[in-house]
């Protein structure tokens, strides 16, 4: 290492720390993350301890029953939130217990196939499994043979499933995982969480009526409700002091319109962030307002990461076609032709008309990013027309610009 880039690396070192210096409202930054399930659940005591009820039975009578429940609703209810708290609740208590009783949930969204989900699930049990390519069949066996040969009762969450579902049969297989033999032992409960109930019609009628009930819908946030959890993740992330009654309000009421809690929690993170950066020991109304420009609730931005490369940049190409037309619409056709360019752009084989049209079907039913719609008869016969009306084309072109500029 020359003096140069000694020189460098020490000023650089130095910057670092005194950044580190520099005073924060943030007790725990991470306590805002929708990654962190708090243990108190402000609004949702009656949907945990409906939960908590269905799965009574599997405490009381070990092996002897299975569940199967449904929960859906709006992002941002707190869906995954009472599934992942009722999963560390069972655990403990089947531990107290000394009961052989397992909690995983698995994102069927960032795990995309069947084989990918059974292999979250095994991984759960054993640190590895060998590396040849298993079929969804020979996954499905070992894991049944590992819940038999333990005596392993697992409860699963299928956090997301209707991204996925009529894309494999993981809900027949499951739900009859035990079918086999005449009062068997039972293995395996599920908990299914999605949207909306209208992915059950792409099951057979058997698993649909399986799932029905019990269904627990969650109901979008008021502003009052929005405000309790803000105050209570308040008490975990900030400091004393820093953020005002005043602030939560404001940031409740900003979000109310949505009833969505991830957007109130992340408007909150980053007007802390704002306030942080200017050496500020409070957030203003100011810092909530700069932070809301910065942000779209229908913007997830976990969503995009979550796309195929491909995907970004067919999406990028449908944002740009909108906002150079300046439509409300535009069509599959001219669509194509801009990310082509965009392929040229950032030097990636552009993939054929079908493929593409799989791609804008999930970005549509899968992702619920884009809206299509098929054109009166023109010239040219019948046409798909793409629309976004959900979420500002300039903050998505910039944010999927960044993420293909970073993969």
């Amino acid at each position: 290492m020359n003096e140069r880039t000694t020189s460098s690396h020490i000023e650089s070192t130095n910057l670092f720390e005194k950044e580190l210096e520099k005073p924060t409202i943030f007790k725990d930054e991470s306590k805002l993350s929708i990654n962190y399930i708090p243990s108190i659940l402000p609004h949702r005591e009656n949907e945990l301890k409906n939960l908590i009820n269905e799965f009574r039975v599997i405490i009381e009578h070990p092996m002897k029953a299975n569940r199967k429940v449904l929960i859906t609703g709006p992002v941002g209810t707190g869906k995954t939130a009472i599934a992942k708290s009722f999963g560390q609740m069972l655990k403990s208590v089947a531990k107290k217990r000394n009961l052989n009783i397992y909690y995983h949930h698995v994102n069927c969204r960032r795990n995309r196939t069947y084989s990918l989900i059974l292999k979250n699930i095994i991984l759960s049990f054993y640190s590895a499994i060998p590396s040849r390519g298993y079929s969804p069949e020979e996954l499905l066996d070992i894991l049944k043979d590992i819940l038999i040969k333990e005596k392993k009762y697992l409860v699963l969450t299928l956090d997301e499933l209707d991204y996925m579902v009529d894309k494999s049969p993981i809900l027949y297989d499951l739900t009859r995982l035990m079918d086999e033999e005449f009062n068997s032992d039972q293995y395996i409960s599920l908990i299914i969480i999605a949207r909306n109930t209208s992915f059950l019609h792409l099951l057979d009628k058997s698993t649909r009526s399986t799932l029905q009930n019990p269904c627990i819908t969650m109901k979008k946030y008021t502003a009052e409700q929005l405000f309790d959890i803000l105050a209570e993740r308040c008490k975990e992330a900030f400091y004393s002091g820093t953020v005002s009654k005043e602030i939560l309000e404001q940031i409740a009421e900003t979000s109310a319109e949505f009833g969505d809690a991830r957007y109130a929690l992340e408007l909150l993170r980053v007007a802390g962030g704002v306030a942080n950066k200017e050496c500020n020991l409070k957030i203003s109304p100011e810092h909530v307002r700069i932070a809301q420009s910065n942000i779209h609730p229908m913007i997830k931005r976990e969503i995009l990461r979550d796309l195929t490369y491909n995907q970004k940049i067919l999406l990028l190409a449908i944002v740009r076609k909108l906002k150079k037309e300046e439509t409300v619409y535009v069509e599959i056709s001219d669509v194509e032709d801009q990310y082509a360019i965009i392929c040229e752009e950032f030097n990636f084989k552009a993939t054929q008309h079908t493929t593409n049209w799989n791609n804008i079907k999930d970005l549509e039913t899968t992702f619920g990013i884009i809206k299509t719609k098929v054109s009166g008869k023109n010239k040219r016969g019948r046409s798909t027309l793409i629309s976004i009306n959900d979420a500002p084309l300039e903050l998505l072109e910039e944010e999927l610009t960044q993420l293909l500029e970073q993969s």
